[in-house]
């Protein structure tokens, strides 16, 4: 499967206000590939919908798996 295709889904629903269905290909994106860029994709979603605390989760994990790469 191609993440960055969910990752583009998910930007083009987010963008038509369907947040949810943008966190579920953000999710999809992540279960394929754990990358730090659609995590932040996802905090941005939840951010919008008022949820700042899965927003900082999803960024930190999107941090930690960033600092294990260029370790």
């Amino acid at each position: 499967e191609d993440i960055g295709l969910h990752d583009r889904l998910g930007g083009l629903l987010f963008d038509q206000g369907k947040y949810k269905e943008a966190i579920e290909c953000y999710d999809h994106a992540i279960g394929i590939s754990p990358d730090p860029d659609i995590f932040a994709h996802r905090a941005q979603v939840y951010l919008v919908l008022n949820l700042p605390d899965e927003a900082l989760k999803s960024i930190d994990r999107g941090a930690e798996i960033d600092e294990t790469r260029s370790v």
